[in-house]
């Protein structure tokens, strides 16, 4: 069985907008990405390591001081960081989306003026 590539795209599109926040937001936890897209979490695993393995995403491993006041403690953090090439197409495809919703809105609205304005003259049948 094969997986549907709306659950890839779905996964590559949290990578870019997880990187584009500022602060920087840690990858989620397995369970919580698979619940979020309502994918399994294989597929997320498979998705991420081909991806990696492609040079379409990258994986950054940070640690910072934990808050933890007994003993030295650490929290490391995952990141998962897209190729420019990635960036620029989810961008792309958030712009054509975009665009898309805002001539559809373009049309209700025409349309809802054709229907409500009444008609300056009845149409007229000739007949030959």
């Amino acid at each position: 069985m094969q997986r549907r590539p709306e659950a890839t795209a779905k996964l590559l599109v949290l990578v870019c907008n997880l990187h584009r926040t500022k602060p920087r937001t840690p990858w989620p936890t397995r369970p919580a990405v698979s619940k979020h897209l309502g994918v399994s979490m294989p597929l997320v695993d498979v998705a991420i390591s081909q991806r990696r393995a492609q040079g379409i995403i990258n994986v950054v491993i940070e640690t910072r001081q934990g808050a933890v006041k007994q003993r030295a403690s650490v929290v490391t953090d995952k990141f998962l960081e897209p190729s420019a090439e990635l960036l620029a197409v989810v961008e792309a495809a958030e712009r054509d989306e975009k665009n898309m919703k805002r001539r559809e809105a373009r049309r209700v609205a025409k349309a809802r003026e054709i229907e409500i304005a009444p008609p300056d003259d009845p149409p007229v049948l000739k007949l030959a």
